[in-house]
This record gives structure tokens, sequence and C-alpha cells, in this order.
């Protein structure tokens, strides 16, 4: 079954082995909360007035949290170029006050939906916004970015789907808005050629498809070959 903790795994697994294995990565650092309770999953659904879509408690019953966070050394500094992250369940918070008075559109005006808005912060990034789960139902999500300009911008139709995102584009810095925009800050553009110099938006319906089982086939898999092979001793993170 292709549940959300085995694509969770992928991504540890993938991700980290193809980073920890690139030649230009300085360090590579995994964090995974323990897994929330049943009465954790109530006591947060009986405090927001709000049940968790099957997808979404699955994962929190599963990590009860994820960050993947990597670093690049320049000039003999280590600085942090890419993050994967999900809140845990506690800081699962609703949508602050002032992020609902933005003079954009609230998403669900957006797709239309005649439903209250249910949104909660599943992450926040100082380089690009906030990241946002929408609870349309008990059965289904989607994920959202208030970007730092303050406009709303779809990433994904659930949660599942916005990991896999995530690992295609090995959470690189603004990657959120390359995904919505096809856009990133001139200072990010140098990066993208060299870990993803193959990788458009017009990749990532093929890249989406093909993440699940085997998430390097998106990667460009000759250049992290390449890298294994090149690489004359191999580092150890925590």
């Amino acid at each position: 079954m292709d549940s959300l903790d085995e694509a969770l795994f992928g991504i540890i697994r993938y991700l980290s082995f193809a980073l920890e294995c690139h030649p230009h990565v300085a360090e590579v650092r995994c964090d995974v909360g323990s897994a929330a309770t049943n009465n954790d999953v109530k006591t947060w659904e009986k405090k927001h007035n709000q049940e968790l879509p099957p997808d979404l408690k699955l994962f929190y019953q599963t990590f009860n949290g994820f960050s993947l966070e990597w670093n690049v050394e320049m000039n003999g500094l280590s600085s942090n170029l890419g993050r994967i992250a999900v809140n845990a369940l506690d800081q699962l918070c609703d949508l602050p006050t002032e992020d609902s008075q933005s003079n954009r559109r609230m998403p669900f005006e957006s797709v239309a939906m005649a439903t209250p808005s249910k949104l909660y912060v599943l992450s926040e990034c100082s380089c690009c916004g906030k990241t946002f789960i929408y609870i349309q139902n008990q059965q289904s999500s989607s994920v959202w970015l208030l970007s730092s300009q303050g406009e709303w911008l779809y990433l994904a139709p659930s949660l599942k789907s916005y990991l896999r995102l995530a690992v295609v584009h090995l959470g690189l810095q603004q990657w959120q808005l390359k995904l919505a925009t096809d856009t990133t800050g001139h200072h990010l553009q140098l990066w993208y050629a060299l870990f993803l110099p193959k990788l458009s938006r017009h990749d990532l319906p093929s890249a989406v498809d093909h993440v699940t089982g085997h998430v390097t086939s998106s990667i460009n898999e000759g250049r992290l070959v390449s890298a294994i092979n090149s690489s004359s001793s191999k580092k150890k993170f925590n």
C-alpha cells in the first residue's frame, strides 16, 4: 500500500542518501517526532472542533512532526540551503490573525469552496512564507503557501503529494515559490542549476508520477551516481 508513512520513509531513505553523497553538501540533519497517541489526536480535534482527514491523522500517528535540513559549505562556512518540515501536532495552529487580514483572496474563495475556512500552519520559512493545510472536510485537504507578499498560492491536493513535491525539489529554499510561480530569488538560481539542472515546471507532472517507489529517478540520477563514484571519502552526519 502506498501510504503516507511509506512516503515519509521514502524521504528519509532516498533524499538523505542523495544529499549525503553530493560533493557540495556539508551537513544533513533529520529529526522525526515520536508518534502521537489516539488521545493526542482527539485532544487536538476537540480543541479545534475539527476532525483530521485520514492522511493527516495517519501522518501524526506515525510521525508527530518531521524536519530534514541540509547545508552547503561556502568560504569555510556552513549555510542552510534546503529544508522540508511539517509541524508537530501541538504546533498545527489556526490561521494567525495577521494572516487572515491579508487583502488577497483566501484559498477557499480561490477554489470556490462554500464551507468555512479551516487553515492550519503546516510549516514556516523565513525566505518564502508560511505553508498551510486547508481541511475542506473530513475526507479531503489541500496544501497552500501564503507568500511573504501576502499572496495565496496552491501547492498540492494532499499532504502526501506535498511531501513528494518537496522531495523532487530537494527542499531547496523557495521551492514552493518555484513550484507555484516558476520563480526564485536571483541568488538561488545558481544553486538550482547545480542541484536540479534538468528540473523545470514542465517536468513536474511526470516527476510526481514516478516519485513513488523510486524518488531518485526524478532527481537526475546520473549526477548522483557520478557524485557517489567521485567521492573520495564518505562523510558522517547526525
